[in-house]
This record gives C-alpha cells, structure tokens and sequence, in this order.
C-alpha cells in the first residue's frame, strides 16, 4: 500500500508500547524492592523469634506435665535434680522438646533448659505455693539435665527480652528479669 501512494513507510520514532510495560515494572521494583525488604526483614525477624519463644514456652510446657506425670508414677515425688531429663524419656517422646530453639543451633549437646535443684526429691505436698514455685527454665547452662537455684538464668533473656519459666503446678510463663523476682 505504501506504494500506492509513493512515500515510504514511516520510521518509528518513539519507544514501542509493549517495551514499557517490561521496563517501567522494573525500573520501579529497582526503588521499591529495596524499601519493601527494608521494612520487612525485620518484620520477619521479629515474627521468627515470637515463634522460637513460643515453641520455647511449648517445651517447657510439656516438660512441666512431664514431671507432674512422673509425679503422679513415683509416690507424689518430684525427680531428682541429677537425671531429671533422662526420667521425662517416658513421658516425653520427642527428643527436640529439651532443646530450646534459640540454642538449638549451637548443636545437639546444647539444651538450654535447668529443673530448680531445691525441689530435687521433694514431696509435692511440701511445696507451699506450687503456682508461684519455679520448677523449670530457661537456662545459661546448656548442659543435659542441668540443675541450679534457679542462679542460671540467661543475662540478656533469651526470648524478645524475657525468660521463660515452668513452675510447679504445670503453667508456664515469659517473664522479664527483675531484681527483686530472682
């Protein structure tokens, strides 16, 4: 047809329509992804340690229904500080409940978790106050079946600014240090 009328076809002179809608995407995401990451990793980041300290309290949880069962199985006394972790076998199944998630990644041998030294035999029916008696914690000692007076507490707290604690009648709490509470 362009012959027709004797000019030839005309030159495109501006950018084809299609090509703007791959680089005008792009050169946005170039200014925006960044700002987006900026704003979000540490979103994720906090989001992954609210999970890690709610799995934390979920272990210790378990761990404090574990004693109360054993509890029930040996004359209403508490276990021993010495082996503790290794009487809750039976009533614990999964090997991962005694470690803590945020100490976890030190390897295999780091637990994280201490059983109050001072309850090591008791009969249940010498504790006064079991809901306000720390039975189970967090624990600077990463040692299997560590034991203290309740003296290991991690310094900073080990989950979004707090410790996590199991007491005697099976409730378990995040609490923040105090110097009057430990």
């Amino acid at each position: 047809m362009s012959q027709e009328f004797g000019s030839p076809a005309p030159q495109m002179k501006s950018f084809p329509v299609w090509a703007w809608c791959i680089i005008v995407p792009c050169g946005c995401s170039v200014v925006i992804v960044p700002i987006l990451a900026a704003i979000l990793f540490p979103v994720f980041a906090q989001a992954r340690e609210a999970a890690r300290a709610s799995s934390c309290g979920s272990n210790l949880r378990q761990q404090s229904l574990a004693v109360r069962m054993y509890v029930e199985d040996y004359d209403e006394r508490l276990p021993p500080a010495t082996a503790w972790m290794d009487l809750m076998k039976p009533y614990i199944k999964r090997e991962d409940v005694f470690h803590c998630p945020n100490v976890s990644k030190d390897g295999e041998s780091a637990y994280g978790y201490a059983y109050n030294k001072k309850l090591s035999l008791l009969p249940l029916d010498k504790l006064d106050v079991p809901f306000t008696t720390i039975m189970l914690y967090d624990s600077s000692d990463l040692s299997r079946s560590a034991a203290d007076l309740v003296s290991s507490l991690p310094n900073p707290p080990r989950h979004r600014h707090s410790n996590n604690l199991g007491y005697a009648d099976g409730h378990v709490n995040r609490t923040k240090p105090t110097t009057d509470r430990f």
